[in-house]
C-alpha cells in the first residue's frame, strides 16, 4: 500500500507540475520543449540503476546549440549515461535532440525527486522535466513476500566485511502467501558478482502453498571492495493477460564489502555522490 500511496503522489505532483506549466506559460516561452512533461522511475533497488529515455523538441523560431545537461536535487543519483560524452549539438527548427539516456541510483530507502535541464546558449530556452524515483531495500507482492532470519524490513541486507578468498552467509524466509504451490526462479540484477543464493540448491524452486522456503544467500568476495546487487524470486502464475502470463516478484537489495587479507582494509568508494549540478559538457 504505500508504494501504491508514493505512486499516486508522484502522479498527482505530476499533474500539478504539468497544471503549473500550462497555467503559466506555453510552448512559445520555450525554444527546447521535452517529449512529456515527467519521468517516473518507479521503485528501484538499492544497488541497482533505473533508466528511461527522454529527447526535447526544437519549438522556436531559430536553430539551438545544446551543450549539456543541469541535473537539480541529487545529482549522482540521477544522472545520465549517453550519449557520453555529450557533445555540443545543433538542432534546427522542429528537429529533436539526441536520445539522452537517464539513470536513477538511489543511495537510501526514501523517494527522490529532481530536474533535468538541457543547456543552450543564450538567449534561447529549455523546459526542464521532472523526475522521481523511489529507493527501496525489498519488495514483495500481494503472494510472494521475504521475511524472517537475517531480513530488517527496509533494511539492505548487509554482509559487512569479509575477507576476500572467505565467504559469509545470511538466511531469510521466501513467502508463498498463495493456497497453491509455485515455482520461483532466483535472478540477480547485476549479475551476482560476489553473491550466490546457496540454498535452496536449484533454481527454479517450488514452495508449497501457503508455505515457506529458507534462502541462504553467501557473500565471497574476490577483490577488495564494495559490492552491492539484488536478488529476485519470481513467480509466474497460471493466470493470462492479452499481453501473456503474468509474474510476481519479491526481492532484496544485497551489499558487502571485501577486506584484504594483509592489509584488512577494503577498496575506496561511497554509497551517495549528491552533487548539485553537472555543467558544461556533461562529461
Amino acid at each position: 500500500m504505500k508504494t501504491d500511496n508514493m505512486k499516486q503522489a508522484h502522479f498527482f505532483s505530476a499533474i500539478l507540475f504539468l497544471a503549473i506549466l500550462v497555467a503559466g506559460c506555453g510552448k512559445e516561452d520555450y525554444d527546447l520543449i521535452p517529449i512529456g512533461f515527467a519521468i517516473s522511475f518507479g521503485d528501484v533497488y538499492l544497488g541497482t540503476t533505473g533508466t528511461d529515455n527522454v529527447q526535447w523538441e526544437n519549438v522556436g523560431p531559430a536553430q539551438v546549440e545544446m551543450l549539456g545537461l543541469f541535473f537539480g536535487d541529487h545529482f549522482g543519483v540521477f544522472n545520465f549515461s549517453a550519449p557520453r560524452p555529450f557533445k555540443s549539438t545543433r538542432i534546427p527548427i522542429a528537429g529533436m535532440s539526441p536520445d539522452v539516456s537517464l539513470t536513477f541510483t538511489p543511495a537510501a530507502v526514501k523517494s527522490y525527486t529532481s530536474d533535468v535541464t538541457p543547456q543552450l546558449i543564450s538567449p534561447r530556452t529549455a523546459l526542464n522535466i521532472r523526475l522521481y524515483g523511489d529507493g527501496k531495500a525489498q519488495k514483495a507482492t500481494s503472494n510472494i513476500n521475504i521475511g524472517g532470519g537475517d531480513i530488517t524490513q527496509g533494511q539492505v541486507l548487509d554482509f559487512g566485511d569479509v575477507q576476500v578468498g572467505s565467504n559469509k552467509t545470511l538466511t531469510f524466509d521466501v513467502i508463498n502467501k498463495a493456497n497453491s504451490p509455485v515455482s520461483v526462479k532466483v535472478t540477480w540484477l547485476n549479475g551476482s558478482q560476489a553473491f550466490a543464493v546457496t540454498n535452496p540448491g536449484a533454481s527454479p524452486f517450488v514452495i508449497q502453498g501457503a508455505n515457506k522456503t529458507r534462502v541462504t544467500v553467501t557473500f565471497s568476495p574476490s577483490a577488495a571492495g564494495d559490492f552491492a546487487d539484488a536478488v529476485i524470486f519470481t513467480v509466474r502464475t497460471t493466470a493470462t493477460t492479452p499481453l501473456g502470463s503474468t509474474h510476481q516478484e519479491a526481492g532484496t537489495s544485497v551489499k558487502g564489502r571485501g577486506i584484504s587479507a594483509e592489509t584488512g582494509t577494503g577498496g575506496g568508494g561511497t554509497e551517495d555522490g549528491t552533487s548539485e549540478e553537472e555543467g558544461g559538457s556533461g562529461d
